[in-house]
């Protein structure tokens, strides 16, 4: 896993106060995949005005992160193979 991907999971704990597990970190390879982990650590009920707010918060992370626009990060993408994370 590269200093990128890192630095996007340190970032992602320290917004959204949560601990992202290491055995987790493999399997965090895609930008649905954190999502939906960030989804599971912080969301209790399934509040859609939540979700908004902790995609917005989060893709704003990935994109300054990688210096990539917003419009240019997809659900789907892979970090390192879609979006050049090293």
């Amino acid at each position: 896993m590269g200093l990128e991907i890192i630095e996007i999971h340190l970032s992602i704990e320290e917004a959204f106060d949560i601990q992202i597990q290491e055995q987790d970190r493999v399997d965090l390879l895609t930008v649905g995949k954190l999502y939906d982990y960030i989804i599971q650590k912080v969301s209790n009920s399934n509040n859609q005005l939540r979700q908004q707010e902790i995609w917005s918060t989060y893709i704003t992370i990935v994109s300054k992160q990688l210096n990539i626009p917003i419009e240019d990060i997809q659900i789907d993408h892979h970090f390192i193979h879609d979006l050049g994370a090293g």
